[in-house]
């Protein structure tokens, strides 16, 4: 294998040990006997809790083959990915899933996009969806969000099968936040970014390892991380109250006059109480989220941590 490979591979891995062995053999097969491009590939097990670094050693040891990492504990896939982006050296990177919904025999069809567009990134883009109903709400969720912060084209997918320039790639791992988005760090590197229908396939074994919690936190790492929104909806919202709460005043105010309150001063001191403590519940919960995140930096959290390397 080529010190400076033309291509380089970088498949997080979680709890995915039935599908690795597979996974390497046809990525081998495409690079080896369709492409003939040198190649590397590098696997990052996000720390999984079943046999997968096991496999992953394994293949390591039956070949010259793949680079095999191990975090020190589940930092999440956009993390994992980051890690290897750190570690190839490839001209050209492909980003893929561990779990076979990415073909491996796609690969090819990136590449020509990329030959014919000129495009710094092509991204695979599903011909026909076959996650989960609550993995496909969320990915809906996240597209609405890329659109919103990003002002991305309505069209354009944002997915993690997906080819890359290694001078966007360099740009990438500059980002030292504690929280990566991939995605979003794409679109704010490059506006060259184009799709490519690709066949998305079956999970074979198990099941998908996002959950409602992972979706709202990738929604909210994309708004915190890369966005001044929640700042500008809390200026919105305080300024909305506001004014709902002079029309109040005002109401209460002709409410005295009449002598519709019965116990002075009772009605107003309620409403203002509770208005004024939901509004600074809002207005502490987003700040605070933006303090967090700034905490997180100047803490020097680590994006990742690797156990060890082979």
């Amino acid at each position: 294998m080529a010190v400076h490979p033309v291509f380089s591979v970088i498949v997080p891995v979680y709890n995915s040990d039935r599908s690795l062995k597979e996974l390497y053999q046809r990525l081998v097969a495409v690079f080896r006997k369709e492409l003939r491009r040198s190649f590397e590939i590098i696997f990052v097990d996000d720390d999984s809790n079943d046999r997968s670094w096991e496999v992953l050693t394994g293949l390591k040891q039956k070949s010259s083959g793949p680079v095999v990492i191990r975090l020190s504990r589940n930092f999440g896939q956009h993390s994992a990915t980051l890690c290897g982006l750190n570690s190839c050296h490839g001209e050209y990177v492909v980003t893929m899933d561990d779990d076979l919904q990415h073909s491996p025999e796609e690969i090819p069809k990136l590449i020509r996009r990329m030959e014919e567009t000129g495009a710094d990134v092509v991204i695979g883009r599903p011909e026909k969806k076959q996650h989960s109903y609550l993995r496909n709400v969320g990915s809906l969720i996240i597209d609405r969000a890329y659109g919103t912060i990003f002002d991305k084209p309505a069209g354009l997918y944002i997915g993690s099968f997906r080819l890359m320039r290694s001078w966007v790639v360099k740009e990438i791992i500059l980002n030292r936040a504690p929280n990566p988005m991939i995605g979003g760090l794409i679109l704010q590197t490059t506006s060259r970014i184009v799709n490519e229908d690709l066949a998305h396939c079956k999970r074979a074994y198990g099941t998908s390892n996002y959950k409602l919690g992972t979706i709202r936190q990738l929604v909210v790492d994309l708004f915190i991380n890369f966005s001044t929104i929640p700042l500008r909806l809390v200026s919105g919202c305080g300024a909305l109250f506001f004014s709902l709460s002079v029309v109040a005043a005002v109401i209460i105010v002709f409410q005295k006059i009449s002598g519709s309150i019965t116990v002075p001063g009772w009605a107003s001191i309620m409403i203002l109480f509770l208005f004024f403590s939901g509004l600074n519940m809002i207005i502490l919960g987003i700040v605070g989220e933006y303090l967090a995140r700034i905490i997180k930096e100047v803490s020097n959290l680590k994006q990742y941590l690797i156990r060890e390397k082979k």
